[in-house]
């Protein structure tokens, strides 16, 4: 692909952190190793560059936000944007998170200029959201503005299938920076079994799930091998206190270690002390956590159903349990069978060197083309207006037609 300007667009960016952030940085930097140009248009405020980041502009919006969500959410924003598209000529537009509205309004905005457009899902539709994404897209039609449609997984396609009228979703995953490979030297028969986890400490991540999970444990190992258990949770949220408090009535607190938001050189360290990894998300679009523990050799427990759990195939390179019981029955595996968990990890590490940075950009450069080709055969056709009945209800937010 000849070396083109892209525009990556989404309402959050750095200094925020989470999964869209982190992942638009990895994006940006791995368009332009290729030698494309890349701008990050958004909302969120901040410089207009950023160190991880050199030689990437950032075009930070100046309009008001939603207050908590912190998007855009007036019409005149949307015609700004679309000035920007003149204005700065792009090749490619491409949006992040059907969550966005900057990143629909881009998709809206590039398609009334003949860009080529790509947007990419990277969040499960909460239940409740999805007749009002389906009402909206039969009003508004923004399911056909951008020429490809992406999500992170097959589970947040399927549920952007049921969220829209789209006729095509393509599962488009994160990438990985690959570490290099993780040597464990063998422990003896007393040596403490850590069970890792990271993530944040939201309802959404179920770790109080992990906690009574992990406390089963009592039931299912003999005392020798239980007093060898030991649960290290990374990350910090609202739920922090409360996972102290749930250790302590559960009567494990003296084998679990809350260690908060840790720094990336710490996860790294914590991956490459660990025996196994557990996710016990079930509303999880991809499990980026995952997938770097299994890059650390690392056997991995996660749920079926999810993001994280499409990645494994049981048995093979991962656990995935059915249900919280099945969980501690997958830990208790693990833990008792070290010859397992080897095997487990080894191939887990091979299943990670296939989601490289330079693996998923490949796919994300084909989608590119495909995108440019939608536009070209549409070239002659007229577009298609906004409903009317959309501006009779004041669903106007995504611009005027």
């Amino acid at each position: 692909m000849t070396p083109k300007k892209i525009a990556l667009v989404s309402d959050w960016f750095l200094p925020r952190t989470g999964g869209v952030e982190s992942h638009l940085v990895d994006l940006a930097r791995a368009l332009t190793a290729r030698g494309h140009r890349v701008e990050v248009v958004t909302a969120t405020r901040g410089p207009s560059s950023a160190p991880e980041l050199p030689g990437v502009t950032i075009r930070r919006l100046d309009c008001p936000l939603m207050p908590r969500f912190g998007t855009i959410f007036r019409p005149q924003d949307v015609e700004g944007l679309a000035q920007l598209f003149q204005a700065e000529r792009y090749d490619l537009v491409h949006a992040h998170s059907v969550y966005s509205p900057l990143a629909l309004a881009a998709c809206w905005a590039a398609r009334g200029q003949r860009l080529p457009t790509m947007l990419t899902a990277h969040s499960l539709v909460r239940s409740g959201c999805i007749p009002l994404f389906r009402a909206l897209d039969y009003q508004l039609m923004w399911s056909s503005w951008p020429g490809v449609i992406t999500a992170v997984s097959e589970v947040v396609a399927a549920d952007l299938r049921r969220s829209s009228f789209a006729s095509e979703v393509h599962v488009l995953p994160n990438g990985l920076n690959l570490p290099p490979p993780v040597h464990r030297a063998d422990k003896d028969s007393t040596a403490p079994i850590e069970i890792l986890s990271v993530s944040r400490l939201v309802a959404r991540k179920r770790p109080e799930a992990l906690l009574r999970a992990f406390a089963r444990l009592r039931s299912r190992l003999p005392a020798s091998t239980l007093a060898r258990c030991r649960l290290i949770v990374l990350g910090g949220g609202p739920l922090y206190d409360r996972m102290r408090e749930l250790a302590s009535d559960l009567g494990i607190a003296h084998r679990v270690e809350l260690r908060g938001w840790c720094g990336r050189a710490e996860v790294d360290a914590a991956l490459a002390h660990a025996d196994l990894f557990v996710l016990p998300t079930v509303k999880e679009a991809f499990g980026i956590a995952a997938l770097e523990a299994a890059a650390a050799s690392l056997p991995v427990v996660t749920m079926r159903g999810s993001g994280a759990g499409e990645l494994f195939t049981p048995g093979v390179d991962g656990l995935v349990a059915a249900s919280d019981a099945g969980l501690t029955e997958a830990m208790a595996c693990l833990v008792e069978d070290a010859a397992a968990r080897t095997r487990i990890g080894a191939n887990a590490r091979a299943l990670a060197e296939r989601f490289t940075w330079s693996d998923v950009l490949t796919r994300t450069l084909a989608l590119y083309r495909l995108a440019e080709r939608r536009v070209q055969d549409r070239s002659g056709a007229a577009l298609m207006p906004i409903a009317e009945p959309a501006r009779a209800h004041g669903l106007r937010l995504l611009g005027r037609a």
